[in-house]
């Protein structure tokens, strides 16, 4: 995939990968590069990136929270008549990443030991799936994991996901083959039927240097993202999608309804690594995503808090708060706030 780096005067390079088309015959290769990221540069490089080969995802399928070592594992097994959580991720994360153990240097407890201790659950289990595939095909995985929880006959089934996590995981429910599951908490879900405007065809550059910049900053190869384009799963995120307005029906029909909890973001999330100050992105991030994009404000970086907050759901229970989008999943003031609304 093509690499972009612009180099400005005093300020953070920029490095991303770019959507660009090949011509092999003329052995050129096109990148759209916009204009506002040119103001203040001095200097811009092109160059082809390939994969790493230290790159390893973690393997998709269900976690175990070992509550007594705070670890999350990949072997283990579901207890019956458990108030039980699962945690699902966004993009560019799993589970274990997403939910993390505190590292060794800080006090805090584990951000699923505090979702578990606020909401009482005395389970907490997890998913990772492929976040670059589309949500009915993750969803139809992760249906079958909440279908082996409710066969264990817990005593109840909570689900917490964090921004795409969220539409695979309401892609999820209506598959999931009558499972009674309690409460649906989505964080920072780009939700239907607003999806993101950044994911129509005629945006698909902007989205793409989210995407790239994303990549850069987690350290994730260039395929990771073509598939995403490839699979159909950014075009699934786009406003009145068919992929959105099929999980919309689907959930009408699902018996009984969960209770859906919804927690939107409304502060610009900082993609440039090692920077406190979040101006500089957002400055030139409004300019080249947000201005003549469609997108509305306010938004926590990634999601517009308008999609985050849907309206679409039925009788949702939505609220924001000044945080970005990597800062929803494990905030105290989200989880307390999580814990009051659940049934």
């Amino acid at each position: 995939a093509p690499v972009v780096r612009v180099e400005y005067a005093g300020r953070p390079t920029l490095r991303w990968m770019a959507p660009g088309t090949f011509d092999e015959a003329r052995r050129r290769v096109t990148v759209d590069l916009p204009a506002g990221l040119l103001e203040h540069a001095t200097g811009v490089t092109l160059a082809l990136g390939v994969d790493s080969g230290k790159y390893r995802s973690e393997p998709p399928g269900p976690r175990y929270w070992d509550a007594k070592n705070e670890i999350w594992k990949t072997a283990g097994s579901i207890q019956s008549g458990k108030k039980t959580v699962v945690l699902i991720h966004g993009i560019f994360s799993s589970v274990e990443t997403a939910f993390p153990t505190p590292r060794p240097w800080q006090l805090w407890s584990s951000c699923p030991k505090r979702i578990a201790t606020a909401g009482r659950f005395q389970q907490v289990l997890g998913f990772d799936y492929a976040w670059n595939e589309p949500p009915d095909k993750e969803g139809a995985l992760f249906a079958d994991f909440l279908e082996k929880i409710d066969a264990a006959k817990v005593s109840s089934l909570s689900i917490e996901a964090h921004s795409y996590g969220s539409l695979v995981t309401l892609a999820a429910v209506p598959k999931a083959g009558g499972a009674k599951i309690d409460n649906v908490v989505t964080l920072g879900g780009p939700l239907p039927l607003r999806g993101t405007p950044l994911a129509k065809p005629a945006n698909h550059w902007r989205i793409g240097m989210m995407l790239g910049l994303l990549a850069w900053y987690s350290d994730t190869p260039p395929d990771v993202v073509d598939r995403a384009f490839d699979s159909g799963m950014v075009a699934s995120l786009a406003t009145d999608s068919d992929a959105l307005k099929t999980i919309l029906s689907d959930l009408k029909d699902v018996k009984p309804k969960p209770r859906f909890i919804e927690a939107a973001g409304t502060k610009w999330i900082c993609f440039i690594p090692g920077i406190t100050s979040c101006t500089y992105s957002e400055e030139t991030f409004k300019k080249v995503l947000v201005d003549g994009s469609g997108v509305e404000l306010p938004w926590d970086g990634v999601v517009e808090t308008k999609a985050a907050n849907s309206v679409d759901i039925p009788d949702a229970i939505a609220t924001p708060f000044g945080l970005s989008h990597i800062d929803l999943e494990c905030d105290n003031d989200v989880i307390k706030w999580v814990s009051q609304q659940l049934q």
